[in-house]
């Protein structure tokens, strides 16, 4: 049996989700998609944040390496792609296709780019940059590295 929802037990209510409007996506046979208004202050070293206002994101999680990499699809009003994720304790390699630059948001990571044998460290509040074609390994050790991966170029 399935545990009850937030509706269904007594004392507690889920907050209503504020939907923007709908944007047809482009590849996805026509279908109009929700657009969820997303702002949300990260925890940055330097006090930056990332807001994701009228953003398209697709509900249908990216999972790999059984489940231990997940990430979601975001696209911005201005049309660049990104992906929100979470990445568990482990080492895993990734290819790129285009260029991308990775933000860790919580956690940190070791990462070593293809072509290199150079560990870099990364903790949240830094990012790094990936060419197009090539692609890294990437390790995360203790704790669940939180990152927005944004694909550079056209």
């Amino acid at each position: 049996s399935s545990a009850p929802s937030a509706e269904t037990r007594p004392g507690h209510r889920r907050a209503p989700r504020k939907i923007r409007g709908t944007k047809r996506i482009a590849g996805d046979h026509g279908r109009k998609m929700p657009c969820f208004a997303l702002a949300k202050d990260l925890p940055y070293a330097d006090h930056r944040s990332m807001d994701f206002t009228n953003a398209t994101v697709h509900a249908k999680a990216n999972i790999y390496f059984e489940g231990r990499v997940i990430s979601h699809t975001v696209i911005t009003h201005e049309s660049h792609h990104k992906t929100v994720g979470v990445i568990l304790p482990g080492t895993y390699h990734f290819g790129t296709g285009k260029a991308e630059r990775m933000d860790i948001v919580e956690g940190s990571c070791e990462v070593v780019l293809d072509g290199t044998d150079k560990t870099l460290s990364h903790a949240a509040g830094h990012a790094f940059d990936v060419p197009a074609n090539s692609g890294f390994t990437i390790t995360v050790k203790l704790d669940p590295c939180h990152y927005i991966c944004s694909f550079l170029g056209a």
